[in-house]
């Protein structure tokens, strides 16, 4: 029986740019975080991811837009519903700093927002939600995509 996914995501920005994962064997970008575990929140959802895999302790402090989309990933239907939250990192630590992955199959790297269009980031509508909060708007909205 197909699932949908509830995955919680950190816009974390500093200096007009946002902390991105990449795919290392695909080359794509998309939004630090993961799936939210039955009974917790979004908010500690993406803590707790940021942690496993990157050893970085951030304090998400508001919800930025709930985005749901449908799309086809090797053949399969695939059906997210992503929290997007805006997050800063938390402790002393130098702007834009390198971040080492404790994963394998991820880098992070730090991307200028005026660059996301030019880029493969996935789902590509985050490119607005990120724009905005780099911006310092507030905003939660409810945005539905399907292909």
């Amino acid at each position: 029986m197909p699932s949908i996914e509830f995955i919680a995501r950190a816009v974390i920005v500093e200096r007009k740019h946002v902390l991105l994962c990449q795919n290392r064997k695909r080359g794509y970008f998309y939004l630090p975080g993961g799936h939210i575990e039955f009974g917790e929140t979004a908010a500690h959802a993406a803590a707790r991811e940021l942690v496993e895999e990157a050893g970085l302790v951030i304090k998400p402090s508001e919800c930025l837009c709930v985005q749901e989309h449908v799309f086809t990933q090797k053949g399969k239907r695939r059906h997210e519903v992503n929290v997007l939250l805006r997050a800063g990192i938390s402790g002393k630590r130098k702007a834009l700093a390198p971040v080492q992955s404790l994963e394998e199959y991820i880098a992070f790297s730090w991307v200028a927002v005026g660059d996301l269009k030019s880029i493969d980031l996935r789902p590509e509508h985050h490119v607005h939600t990120i724009t905005r909060a780099a911006a310092g708007e507030r905003s939660c909205v409810l945005d539905s995509r399907t292909k």
